[in-house]
């Protein structure tokens, strides 16, 4: 059985994790949650923003007014969230 040998490409991967496909999957995952945690709150807002942290691109939802952070400390809406969502 011929041997084989897998070379990974590291500024291949990093343009891969970088690119603008990468944030647009990870913008509709953070999407997705923000959908899921306003449909659980009720309401309430929640925002997404995308950017590269790093080597590769990054999501953060967090909510979006004061009435959203004190009932996400009370009752764990993000949390629920992401527990939530099929990504």
């Amino acid at each position: 059985m011929p041997k084989v040998v897998f070379v990974m490409d590291s500024k291949g991967v990093v343009e891969l994790m970088q690119s603008a496909e990468m944030q647009a999957i990870v913008t509709s995952a953070a999407n997705s949650v923000v959908a899921q945690a306003e449909n659980i709150s009720g309401g309430l807002e929640f925002e997404a923003k995308t950017g590269i942290s790093g080597d590769r691109a990054a999501a953060t939802v967090r909510t979006a007014s004061p009435h959203a952070y004190y009932s996400t400390m009370k009752h764990n809406t993000l949390e629920k969230a992401l527990r939530g969502t099929k990504v």
